[in-house]
């Protein structure tokens, strides 16, 4: 069966091992008394519970006004992590204490995000590790806190429609393709090797990249000059490896290249194109279409 959470403002709370370690504590406080028939013990047994009521109502407490918001999710790499910002409030005073965050058991969390003191606001990073590419949802993440005493953790569910992009690892041999000019390729004279095209019959077997064949590809015709600096088209066809996840690869690689020459690009992925842009949102929209393409099994 499908568990159903419903967003509420009102923290959960149970004991921690510490606190069930006190409960029994009060247990043998009382079993002394009551085998001795002696009031001291009972007295001491009294003076506990208390103090657990005491725990329990401040640990809850100090949760009531923590509120939270992801206010900005970075696409991560295959292999790598990701980056997740989230902002924590305080809508009361006084300052909230030991406050954690955890997210859900499929999200590892690199590294332990915790706030010793909430005054009003405070920005705590997530390093979430990314094995495998895709788009996930968040859903939601765990704020909790154990208060001054540690025998209770109290928490509340922070719900958001944040997505963690993972995009392939950016790697491959093959440089850009070059710059489209109307229906052709357009090159420049020069001497700077510019890129494969497909063996063509007739053409020079100079030309031919014997390494590259060496290495399993087909045939190959090394074009030498230099490219024009107008916007690339970037199409999956393009990229002279079999392998779908290869070829994403090489994608991203150029995707990198594009936005750190600071080049127009588009990006066409089976089923989907990207049209022509530049700039942080045209490298991010590609992030994502390449974390979320589906390889035909």
């Amino acid at each position: 069966m499908k568990k159903v959470f419903i967003p509420t403002d009102r923290p959960g709370i149970l004991p921690t091992v510490y606190g069930f370690a006190f409960f029994t504590l009060i247990v043998d406080v009382f079993a002394l008394g009551f085998f001795r028939n002696s009031g001291p013990y009972h007295t001491v047994g009294l003076t506990l519970i208390v103090l657990g009521m005491v725990a329990m109502i401040q640990t809850n407490s100090n949760m009531e006004s923590v509120t939270g918001d992801v206010i900005q999710s970075e696409p991560g790499e295959e292999g790598r992590t990701a980056r997740v910002l989230v902002v924590l409030r305080n809508g009361q005073q006084p300052a909230r204490y030991n406050i954690s965050l955890q997210t859900l058991k499929k999200f590892q969390l690199l590294n332990a995000p915790f706030v010793q003191e909430l005054k009003s606001s405070s920005s705590v990073l997530l390093e979430i590790q990314c094995p495998v590419r895709g788009v996930y949802a968040l859903q939601r993440i765990r704020v909790q806190s154990r208060g001054y005493y540690g025998l209770f953790s109290a928490w509340k569910w922070m719900f958001t429609d944040a997505k963690l992009i993972v995009y392939p690892r950016p790697e491959g041999q093959q440089p850009l393709p070059p710059t489209e000019e109307g229906e052709r390729l357009r090159y420049l004279t020069g001497e700077d090797f510019a890129g494969h095209r497909l063996y063509q019959p007739g053409a020079s077997l100079k030309q031919v990249d014997w390494k590259a064949y060496a290495r399993g590809q087909p045939l190959l015709l090394k074009e030498f000059g230099s490219r024009g600096e107008g916007a690339l088209h970037l199409r999956y066809q393009d990229v002279l490896v079999q392998d779908p996840e290869a070829k994403l690869r090489q994608l991203t690689a150029w995707v990198f290249a594009c936005a750190s020459q600071n080049r127009p690009f588009s990006l066409e992925l089976p089923h989907v194109t990207l049209p022509e842009g530049s700039g942080h949102e045209q490298l991010r929209t590609a992030l994502r279409q390449l974390a979320s393409h589906e390889v035909p099994v």
